[in-house]
């Protein structure tokens, strides 16, 4: 085999291994439901009340897509509408002091996130 062909042959076989845009948001949607649920689980732990509206730990949604809706790999975790109040106690206000609940929670579960993802990358590259 010419060296030219193996560069060829090479490339043919690493475009075979990239995942395109609707496996990679399988992927990183593997990641974001364990992400949605560990932020979930912490502000139910956290920051939960006992007032009739909706709670913060309700409101976490995964969206396929990015922020913007195109659908490009990525895959969206966030709240629909009380991500201010989100903000509000992990950041903290002049009246209260925030105790960084989102930020830690994000960290501690990010190996989990990684691990999920390579499961599903692993699953998709067997089929």
């Amino acid at each position: 085999m010419q060296y030219d062909e193996w560069v060829k042959q090479f490339l043919a076989d690493v475009q075979k291994k990239i995942p395109d845009a609707k496996e990679q948001e399988e992927i990183t949607k593997a990641g974001a439901e364990v992400l949605a649920n560990a932020i979930s689980d912490k502000a139910k732990k956290l920051h939960y009340s006992k007032a009739k509206d909706e709670h913060l730990a309700d409101d976490i949604h995964v969206q396929d897509g990015d922020i913007t809706g195109d659908h490009n790999g990525k895959t969206t975790v966030g709240f629909a509408k009380k991500g201010y109040i989100a903000r509000f106690l992990n950041d903290g206000t002049k009246f209260r002091k925030g105790d960084h609940w989102y930020d830690t929670t994000v960290k501690e579960v990010e190996p989990k996130v990684y691990e999920a993802m390579a499961k599903k990358m692993k699953e998709i590259e067997g089929k």
